[in-house]
């Protein structure tokens, strides 16, 4: 069997969206601008360095 996943919410398998509100945009955000976004902000968290402290 085949099975095709659909991004549409389905009424048999309901997801609590009490825990993850991320799913419901209220300001729908294109790709080419979230996607970038993401990007960078995972790259500053990947290669951040503390600053040297002088003190």
């Amino acid at each position: 069997m085949n099975y095709t996943i659909y991004p549409v919410p389905d009424s048999r398998f309901p997801i609590p969206d009490s825990r993850f509100p991320i799913p419901n945009y209220r300001f729908p955000i294109p790709d080419s601008l979230l996607k970038p976004i993401l990007a960078n902000l995972l790259l500053r968290i990947l290669t951040y360095q503390r600053p040297d402290s002088d003190w």
